[in-house]
């Protein structure tokens, strides 16, 4: 969505013959040949396609194809102009970058001719586009752009968006971005309705984006309470061995993928996530564990694609029980779920200001293979645990100094009470909402004591 905002706005100022077309997410990824209007003279594919090599060679009879995409390529596909950092001769040294920095900088090269457009004003979208596609964040390149989006929010449909959270735009933190707007942005795909975030990241006048943001905010709820039910289903009929695979009628395509994450990180091992009328959805493991190469190899799986945490599969119901065995010996050498890492360790009474103003500045952004900073504080007393908003669907222990948030899970912690002495491990983060100034920790496990 971020991709196609900035591709269309751009060329939007040099003709308005640009129009944009997309497949709502329950109907895949990738062109399709009956898409495409027939009088069309370019097309430009975004954030998909690049083994596409059916449809492309079809549609290239009538037309002209650039692709800008960030996956992996597996064959190569000579009927198109191909802008990918993954392609094979490719120099361009940070390979860790998504599909919106790649048209950020095709529309910057772009106006080096035509010096007609101020590209920097679309530097909030590449970053927030970076941070929601869960790019990493080592490479500095990628920190700078997510940098700039929080010193300056442009699109007005981002700002209602903004406005209708109460955050304070000023003081944006990855934080905000992560947790509070990429999850209204991302519902809209989740419910099949991309024209609603398509249309607010467009809009011009802020009243109207102002009640498009209302719409996000609902559907999100929407979301939220199909992903649990979802997510409870999963839990009940899931096999677990090293492993957790869920096939079920009642998954669908658009969820498949936030059930599995949401089963990685309850239990520590990587989720599979099947429809059962097609056997085919989706995976996610922990970041040190390569499954898209893993399934691949598997002689029982048809196929894996994506990346190489996450990304979609097919096992057919006549290999599951081979499939089963196979990976369980696959993975006999993995160890999962077992260890938490944390980088500092400290006494509650060490934990200030200064400390978490150091860590938050040290780690201004992260993503995968970049995790934030975790802390580890002895000794916390509980004054009361309870929970927010008036959903009632997340969980904050408060102390004297530090509110610890767990995302998403009411029942997390129910045995912890007032006056009880934890060690929590997490990572930090300020909240200045209202003119009250509390310290976040975003709660990763606790030990509570005897």
């Amino acid at each position: 969505m971020t991709s196609t905002y900035i591709m269309v706005d751009y060329l939007r100022k040099h003709d308005s013959a640009v129009e944009y077309i997309f497949h709502q997410r329950s109907q895949g990824h990738g062109v399709e040949y009956s898409n495409v209007p027939n009088d069309t003279d370019l097309l430009i594919i975004l954030d998909s396609s690049s083994n596409s090599v059916e449809a492309c060679k079809k549609l290239s009879e009538s037309m002209d194809i650039i692709i800008i995409d960030h996956h992996e390529i597996d064959v190569d596909n000579p009927h198109v102009l191909l802008v990918n950092q993954q392609q094979e001769g490719c120099d361009y040294p940070n390979k860790n970058i998504s599909a919106v920095l790649l048209v950020h900088k095709f529309v910057e090269l772009m106006d080096y001719n035509f010096n007609k457009v101020d590209t920097n004003y679309y530097l909030d979208l590449v970053g927030l586009g970076l941070l929601a596609d869960s790019m990493s964040m080592l490479p500095l390149e990628n920190r700078w752009y997510v940098n700039q989006a929080l010193k300056q929010i442009n699109n007005v449909g981002l700002l209602a968006l903004i406005k209708a959270k109460r955050l304070n735009e000023n003081k944006l933190t990855t934080f905000d971005l992560n947790f509070q707007l990429i999850p209204l942005i991302n519902s809209a795909a989740r419910m099949d309705k991309l024209e609603v975030a398509l249309e607010l990241l467009f809009e011009k006048d802020f009243k109207k984006a102002r009640k498009l943001a209302g719409q996000m905010i609902d559907m999100n709820i929407e979301r939220k309470e199909i992903l649990e039910e979802l997510t409870e289903h999963c839990l009940y009929i899931m096999k677990n061995e090293k492993f957790i695979i869920c096939v079920s009628d009642k998954t669908s395509k658009n969820f498949n993928g936030l059930v599995a994450q949401k089963l990685l990180s309850q239990f520590g091992k990587p989720a599979i996530v099947l429809q059962s009328s097609s056997n085919s959805g989706s995976f996610r493991s922990p970041s040190d564990i390569n499954l898209k190469e893993i399934l691949n190899s598997c002689p029982y799986v048809e196929y894996a694609a994506g990346h190489a945490p996450a990304g979609g599969t097919q096992i057919l119901p006549e290999n599951m029980d081979k499939f089963i065995e196979w990976i369980n010996t696959e993975l006999d050498y993995v160890e999962l779920g077992s260890n938490i890492v944390y980088d500092l360790e400290v006494e509650e009474e060490n934990v200030d200001w200064d400390l978490i103003e150091n860590i938050m500045e040290f780690d201004l952004v992260h993503g995968n293979g970049s995790p934030p900073i975790t802390l580890r504080i002895n000794n916390m007393i509980v004054d009361d645990r309870v929970l927010f908003p008036k959903s009632q669907e997340h969980v904050k222990i408060i102390t004297e100094d530090i509110d610890i948030l767990k995302f998403s899970d009411p029942e997390y912690a129910e045995e912890i009470d007032t006056f009880d002495i934890v060690d929590v491990v997490g990572t930090v983060s300020k909240n200045e909402f209202g003119g009250n100034k509390r310290m976040n920790l975003m709660l990763e496990d606790y030990k509570l004591h005897e």
